[in-house]
């Protein structure tokens, strides 16, 4: 599965300077994983999806 598109939607409404920097620590987390072998719909992508929906949560702002 392809988990990316959840990622992005989680912060979609994150102020882009938080965005950017969270977007860039997930993108080198999952190339790191990925790139050691890791499976691409291993429990810890799923943990990154959490991860950027706690930010998300926190950081979001609810559009009118």
């Amino acid at each position: 599965m392809n988990y990316s598109n959840q990622i992005v939607k989680a912060l979609e409404n994150v102020p882009s300077h938080i965005s950017v920097i969270v977007l860039s620590d997930i993108n080198k987390r999952v190339s790191d994983w990925l790139a050691s072998g890791g499976d691409p719909d291993a429990p810890y992508i799923v943990q990154q999806v959490r991860y950027a929906e706690a930010i998300g949560q926190k950081y979001g702002t609810k559009k009118d």
